[in-house]
């Protein structure tokens, strides 16, 4: 039995904010368990051996919440919040030493360093930094820097954080002693005009970096191990259908445990994109969509297995859990599904 934990939007949504639920291995089926009204909009969670960590994103100066874990029945405790400066917190990623926490600021456009005590708690901020400058699309959503996520490459000593209003993926040195960043100025990985780089991935062996193009709905693929100056996309393809003309932005997006498959959810087409990765070149050939029985798919998780896709649907307010084929890589039908008021990220430990 593993735990599920969903992270929900709290405002005029009716919402406790954090939902745990069992989930059965087997068979997919969800249990619910648990709810927690402490944080407001917990849009991302982060895990770190028995402690997780919710990101508050709130209008001016969101925090992060700690809690303590219960590694038999999930539950969960309440430890402490650390404030960070910046708007919109919106992405959470612990550091390999399990000493820091970066905090992706949205709508300030910053990146913020957070201490984790010894206990597991938080303590204080150890670095901040404010991206600058506009983007193509100056009249609209890129009239600023808009930070979206930062995650660490597979050496652990090198900080990628992608921005949506500079269609710019940075890329930092870290200080694992300090907890501090010096931005690596021998590299700039440059997203195509208004495309919006949001989340990201890495291949296993660190070779190849894949973006997803929010405003764009797009999958950008980079070839990362030699990467220097100027960086482009050495490959990028489209998210959604040949003749589709609805909204949609794309957002989330992870490999499978076996490394052979990378999806994407799309909010409005409202699915999944499949792709398979051909582990040389990295490269990628689009699969198909598959629908994510709700409406505006945010975050996702793939069970360590491989044969269930659990997906956080914002607007219809569940959580469903499908099939998923770990030889073709299609999803299938839905097995299980569980309400979660304006649902937005689910993480499974």
């Amino acid at each position: 039995m593993k735990h599920l934990y969903a992270g929900c939007y709290t405002a005029g949504a009716g919402s406790k904010g954090l939902y745990q639920f069992d989930f059965n291995e087997s068979d997919g089926q969800l249990e619910f368990r648990s709810s927690y009204d402490t944080c407001d909009n917990p849009s991302f969670l982060a895990a770190n051996q028995d402690m997780i960590y919710a990101g508050s994103e709130v209008g001016k100066n969101g925090g992060i919440f700690s809690f303590r874990r219960d590694k038999i029945t999930g539950d969960l405790r309440y430890i402490n919040k650390t404030a960070v400066s910046g708007s919109s917190l919106c992405h959470l990623c612990v550091w390999p030493n399990g000493q820091y926490i970066s905090a992706a600021n949205y709508s300030s456009g910053s990146l913020a360093v957070c201490e984790i005590l010894q206990d597991g708690s938080l303590g204080q901020v150890t670095d901040f930094k404010q991206h600058r400058g506009t983007g193509f699309d100056k009249e609209g959503r890129q009239g600023g820097p808009h930070m979206h996520a930062s995650m660490f490459d597979p050496s652990g000593k090198k900080l990628l954080a992608s921005d949506l209003g500079l269609d710019w993926i940075a890329r930092y040195d870290a200080d694992m002693s300090s907890g501090t960043l010096t931005l690596d100025e021998s590299v700039n990985f440059k997203a195509p005009d208004g495309s919006g780089p949001r989340h990201f991935v890495f291949s296993a062996d660190g070779n190849f970096l894949y973006v997803v193009s929010e405003m764009g709905n797009s999958l950008l693929v980079y070839d990362y191990a030699d990467a220097s100056g100027t960086t482009l996309p050495s490959q990028q393809t489209a998210l959604l259908p040949d003749h589709y003309e609805g909204e949609s932005t794309a957002a989330d997006i992870h490999f499978s445990p076996d490394g052979q498959y990378l999806y994407v959810s799309n909010r409005g087409h409202d699915s999944l994109t499949a792709f398979h990765v051909n582990e040389k070149d990295g490269r990628v050939k689009r699969l198909g969509f598959y629908t994510t029985c709700g409406s505006i798919p945010r975050n996702f998780s793939i069970a360590p297995d491989g044969r269930f896709v659990i997906i956080a649907n914002q607007d219809s307010g569940n959580i469903v859990v499908c099939k998923r084929d770990i030889q073709s890589g299609a999803i299938g039908e839905a097995v299980a599904q569980a309400s979660a008021p304006k649902a937005v990220f689910v993480m499974l430990l």
